[in-house]
C-alpha cells in the first residue's frame, strides 16, 4: 500500500505479491476526502477471489477477479474520513492485488 500523505488520485496502485495457499487476507486503509465526490474505484487479482467494502458497502464480489485492474465499480466518498476494507481469497500459488481510486484530493491516513 502506498504511503500515508497525498494519494495521487490512487490507492497501492503498485502490485504486491506473496505467495500462501488456501488463505484469506484483509486490506484496510482510510481515504481522506473533504468533499462528498463520486470516485471510480479499480482493483483486481491475479485469479483469487475478490470482494471490496467502502464504507461498510460491497460494491465487488467476485470469485475469480480474472487479472490486475479488471473490476471496476463507483462510490461515492463521504465528507472526511472514508473506510476501505478488500478481502482477497487466495486458493493457491502466489497472489497478486491492484487497488486504485480514482478521483482528485484523497489522502490515505493510517488505520
Amino acid at each position: 500500500m502506498q504511503q500515508p500523505g497525498q494519494a495521487d488520485e490512487a490507492l497501492g496502485g503498485t502490485p504486491h505479491e506473496t505467495s500462501f495457499n488456501n488463505c484469506v487476507v484483509y486490506f484496510q486503509t482510510r481515504l481522506v476526502d473533504e468533499r462528498n465526490q463520486e470516485v471510480q474505484f479499480r482493483t483486481g487479482t491475479r485469479n483469487e477471489g475478490l470482494e471490496a467494502w467502502p464504507n461498510g458497502e460491497k460494491i465487488i464480489d467476485n470469485i475469480l477477479a480474472g487479472r490486475p485492474a479488471s473490476d471496476s465499480a463507483p462510490f461515492r466518498l463521504h465528507p472526511r474520513r472514508n473506510r476501505l476494507l478488500l478481502k482477497v481469497s487466495n486458493f493457491s500459488g502466489p497472489f497478486c492485488l491492484v487497488a486504485r481510486v480514482a478521483g482528485t484530493g484523497i489522502r490515505i491516513e493510517p488505520e
